[in-house]
């Protein structure tokens, strides 16, 4: 039986007003994401990534078009969504332990076994009474998604989650990132400039134009993992959508 298709963006639209007028971000954004899949957006800078992912978490409203999420518009009361953005945004007064449970507090969910379950799985075992200025950068994205994961979500967005990380922490968190996927078997939708990680983590790779952004291919991943970075075919695709954001940006 195929997946079921857990997030649609039909016609997607979104302006904003600025001192200067209207700044027209999106212009005609369509795509799906099914149950379970890792799909990854990238775009020339400024083209409106990080709004596309607002919209689909309902941070923020299109202007015309619409996003559903198991057919219904991202509602806080009906889905359970997991963020993970480029700054981690810890309380600095609490615990890995204490972080990594605040969602569930809030939700008044029960399960201290679950909140043990994903510092293991995110690799800080012997770290959970630790606070955040005592962890490395690598080691706070962690943190981070085991937060996100903890609330059980039915979607996890993820904004260059990594940028702030040197090349080998980076690496090594792809690596990660890909067994923890494997393994609580989340839909994942991933914003990151980085062509190499979006190939390297996906099944699919939504290449996007300059501003006002619209969709100007999309990509299939097959390859199975674990991946290889320097692999023939994975050099292939990332030279691909190289050339596809050098035809908006031609000085990358």
């Amino acid at each position: 039986m195929p997946a079921k298709l857990k997030v649609k963006a039909e016609n997607l639209h979104k302006s904003f007003t600025t001192g200067e007028g209207r700044l027209e971000v999106l212009k005609g954004v369509s795509f799906g994401v099914k149950e379970g899949e890792f799909v990854s957006v990238v775009g020339p800078s400024g083209c409106g990534k990080t709004t596309l992912l607002k919209l689909v978490g309902g941070l923020e409203k299109p202007s015309r078009g619409r996003v559903t999420i198991d057919g219904r518009p991202p509602d806080p009361s009906r889905h359970r969504l997991g963020f993970v953005f480029q700054e981690d945004s810890l309380f600095p007064w609490r615990t890995v332990w204490e972080n990594v449970g605040f969602g569930r507090e809030v939700r008044g969910m029960e399960g201290e076994e679950r909140v043990g379950e994903l510092v293991g799985m995110v690799g800080l075992r012997g770290f959970e009474h630790c606070y955040p200025h005592q962890l490395s950068g690598g080691m706070r994205q962690r943190v981070a998604i085991a937060r996100a994961l903890a609330v059980e979500p039915d979607l996890l967005l993820m904004d260059e989650p990594f940028a702030n990380l040197d090349a080998q922490t980076r690496w090594i968190l792809h690596q990660d990132l890909t067994r923890i996927w494997e393994e609580v078997k989340k839909t994942i939708l991933f914003v990151t400039h980085n062509v190499e990680e979006a190939v390297y983590l996906s099944d699919r790779v939504i290449v996007l134009t300059s501003r006002p952004a619209r969709v100007k291919k999309v990509l299939r991943v097959k390859l199975p993992r674990p991946r290889d970075k320097l692999s023939g075919e994975l050099v292939r695709l990332r030279r691909e959508v190289v050339d596809l954001l050098r035809e908006e940006v031609p000085y990358l």
